[in-house]
């Protein structure tokens, strides 16, 4: 028994030598979500393009959630929740109190007749209008919530850019006699809760500092070099895009998560108004000086009418206007309403259209036709929706591809359902030994496309050198404007869907990568069978050997100590006996 303890330590080790060569190094999740594979996926292959150019769906703090949940602090749960699961910019409405001279999110002042504890959830009431509003719902307590989101988030496989789009209102002392005829301004300025917010903006965002692109940012971004891996893709969106830096310089080499921006200025000019200062724009971005930005209104109708002429040119294959699109306009967002609210339709459209979609209607027209008005209700149906890259139907559901690339009453279960082709709805995953047209994209403009309506060739040919055309390769859309030049190039020369495109998981499941079947995934370092074979064995073989000698001695071995002792007295005794010659005891 003495030796078990050694034989099972030994086992134990073996079992852990030949399992760790086989783990993963770097932190990978056991089980992913289908959309957080989607997701992933389509910010990788984003990497190489402009932040100014990039797509994605947002919404409005106060019409999605602090209007229907009260400004509450339990609110900024929902908002927490909301980035985790997907949405990429927040649309938010400051408040400067005129009186107090502190910026709030609250829609209206507390009167002094107001409970002076700053937890407890008050109706005011301002312009005819009822808040339910609690005192200690400040701008910092915002921050902070976007500050746990980030801490919780800052791993290669998790980060992602978020914008941040301030509109700021006035809670003016004109405005009394709009909220209540009898009272005076007076009743507002000694309100019971105290120093609640923050006097200057710099104050009201310095909790998101670590993770903030700054405008004194921009110079050292272009100087950089751009991007951390050098592609003729990166330097085409280098020279078009400004002074801001592509997706893969902000969030890797700068390890920036968001960018602010003041979009709406609706301030009253008054002796109590607020000056943006000096200090204001060395952190946040200002529409009218250095953020260029476009926010529209779904019922403007020559924002529609654009896009609709992008989407239904299908005569010609002339790139010209996307390339337009990606030179002359950044940061575009479109804003709906009750009037006119997205559909799943509607909003997909002004994706590829290269527009954000932020939601801010009060109810939607989600799954089977049903209007709903619950949050979480509207962002698990327009999350899909969102990811212009592929295929919504591919990513929800029972039969989702991505939850396993095999449909249900498959038999052969070693068929590669791990390469994306391009179907009129998205990406879609298919068996990389099909064959499709192929999509080569330009080398230096990647909005220029080119497709041999004639040749079909499986995934895996399809990403040899000499598959395309000389400046050609086989590529990915990198941004819906991409996307939709794409689409556009085929339906102008009748090619037949689905067509390859660059992007696959043979690697490493869940681990999408552009650059052929042999690229390897950046979050798991992988070995071949043959390899894996080779670095299992000896240790296998030595630990083998190890036990066999073990189980031998175990079982054949025959002490020696104990021998001799015993050998030793019967010798001792036996003489004693021949000397003192006793034969009974004597008398």
């Amino acid at each position: 028994m003495r030796y078990d303890y050694l034989i099972n330590f030994l086992v134990y080790l073996c079992l852990f030598i030949s399992c760790s060569l086989c783990q993963a190094l770097d932190n990978w999740p056991a089980a992913s979500n289908p959309l957080d594979v989607a997701m992933r996926a389509q910010r990788d292959v984003a990497k190489s393009v402009s932040i100014t150019q990039l797509t994605n769906l947002g919404i409005t703090s106060s019409g999605s959630i602090f209007e229907k949940e009260g400004y509450t602090t339990s609110a900024l749960g929902t908002l927490l929740t909301a980035l985790a699961v997907g949405i990429r910019t927040v649309y938010i409405d400051l408040y400067w109190n005129e009186f107090t001279r502190e910026w709030q999110l609250c829609p209206a002042p507390f009167p002094s007749n107001a409970s002076s504890n700053s937890l407890s959830v008050q109706e005011v009431t301002w312009k005819g209008r009822k808040h339910n509003c609690e005192g200690a719902m400040t701008v910092q307590s915002l921050m902070t919530t976007f500050v746990n989101y980030f801490e919780s988030t800052n791993t290669n496989l998790e980060v992602n850019l978020m914008t941040m789009l301030l509109r700021l209102n006035s809670i003016s002392v004109s405005d009394v006699s709009m909220s209540n005829t009898s009272a005076s301004a007076n009743i507002y300025k000694n309100p019971p809760i105290k120093n609640l917010g923050n006097s200057t903006l710099d104050e009201c965002i310095s909790p998101i500092s670590k993770y903030l692109y700054k405008p004194t940012n921009m110079q050292e971004s272009s100087t950089s070099g751009g991007v951390s891996t050098k592609t003729s893709v990166s330097d085409f969106y280098n020279r078009t895009s400004g002074d801001f830096p592509t997706l893969d310089t902000f969030m890797l080499q700068d390890y920036n998560r968001i960018i602010a921006s003041v979009v709406e200025n609706n301030l009253k000019e008054s002796k109590n108004s607020y000056n943006i200062s000096a200090n204001d724009k060395k952190k946040i971005f200002l529409s009218s000086e250095n953020f260029d930005s476009e926010i529209a209104s779904s019922s403007n109708s020559s924002v529609l009418s654009s896009c609709q002429v992008l989407l239904e040119d299908t005569k010609s294959n002339n790139s010209d206007s996307f390339i337009d699109i990606a030179e002359e306009t950044r940061f575009r967002y479109i804003i709906d309403n009750d009037q006119n609210s997205f559909t799943n339709e509607t909003l997909r459209d002004f994706l590829r259209c290269g527009y954000s979609p932020i939601l801010n209607a009060s109810s939607y027209v989600t799954h089977g036709d049903k209007r709903t008005g619950t949050f979480s209700a509207i962002v698990n149906n327009f999350l899909p929706q969102s990811l212009w890259l592929w295929n919504p139907n591919d990513l929800t559901g029972e039969n989702s591809v991505l939850l396993g690339y095999l449909s249900e009453n498959s038999t052969d279960k070693h068929i590669a359902f791990r390469c994306v082709a391009l179907s009129q709805d998205g990406g879609i995953i298919k068996n990389c030994y099909d064959k499709y047209h192929y999509a080569c994209k330009n080398e230096e403009i990647p909005l220029n496309w080119k497709v041999d309506d004639k040749n079909q060739l499986a995934y895996l040919d399809a990403t040899d050198e000499d598959a395309c055309p000389k400046g050609y390769s086989l590529g990915t859309p990198s941004s819906s404007n991409e996307l939709l030049s794409l689409m556009n190039y085929l339906h102008s020369e009748n090619i037949d869907f689905p067509v390859w495109i660059d992007l696959n998981d043979i690697t490493v499941n869940d681990c999408f990568v552009t650059g052929g079947p042999y690229a390897t995934c950046p979050y798991q370092k992988t070995v071949s069978t043959g390899k894996l074979v080779g670095l299992i064995a000896p240790s296998f073989v030595v630990c083998v050997v190890i036990l066999f000698l073990l189980v031998l001695e175990k079982f054949f071995r025959v002490n020696p100590i104990q021998t001799n002792r015993k050998r030793y007295w019967r010798k001792r005794i036996n003489e004693y006996y021949k000397v003192h010659n006793y034969e009974g005891v004597p008398s």
